[in-house]
């Protein structure tokens, strides 16, 4: 998956022979944990290599993240001059100018979290039980969860779970229940689907 902006261009792929706790490892500008691992522990490496588009030397990261982290391409947002990686339930913060961590928090607390999205100046995650907006700092400003998980059960494609119309999100449960919240995270409009 490749992203850009005026100022970078990132490349995201899995670095499947990272190990931890190796020295043979490919050799990283920055390496950062999502949380503390063993060497029992299931995890995934995402290598992410960042060009910078104004003559700025060019740097690899690693992100480790628990096994249940996706690798789809809402996983990682270029915002500016920072990049937001979302793995498992934990979201980092990426300093690309300083190649620095500026922020890692765990922002889910039940079951995982498939993706992160820009959101009017903010970011919104795609929990599995949870709706939540971080602001630009990657701090939890409201959450929301409906009545059963925000996905859909198999062959309902021709509906997305989740999804962002302008400053309103719409998301839909396991049970078919469609909910549309504001950018302040109330629910605007309610509604039964039938599957």
């Amino acid at each position: 998956m490749r992203l850009n902006n005026k100022y970078y261009e990132v490349a995201i792929s899995e670095d499947i022979t990272y190990t931890l706790f190796s020295v043979d490892n490919r050799p990283y500008d920055l390496v950062v944990e999502m949380d503390t691992y063993t060497r029992n522990s299931h995890y995934i490496t995402l290598a992410i290599q960042v060009t910078d588009l104004n003559g700025g030397d060019s740097a690899s990261i690693a992100v480790v993240g628990g096994i249940y982290s996706f690798t789809a391409e809402h996983c990682v947002v270029l915002d500016g001059t920072k990049l937001i990686v979302l793995m498992q339930d934990t979201i980092a913060i990426i300093d690309l100018q300083k190649m620095t961590l500026s922020a890692k928090s765990k922002i889910v607390d039940y079951g995982t979290a498939f993706a992160v999205y820009p959101f009017c100046g903010n970011y919104i995650i795609h929990g599995e039980f949870e709706v939540i907006l971080l602001n630009s700092n990657g701090e939890k400003e409201w959450s929301f969860s409906g009545r059963d998980i925000f996905v859909l059960p198999n062959g309902e494609s021709h509906l997305e779970p989740f999804e962002i119309q302008g400053e309103t999100v719409v998301c839909y449960d396991w049970e078919g229940n469609k909910y549309i919240l504001d950018k302040f995270g109330k629910e605007i409009n309610f509604e039964r689907i039938i599957l």
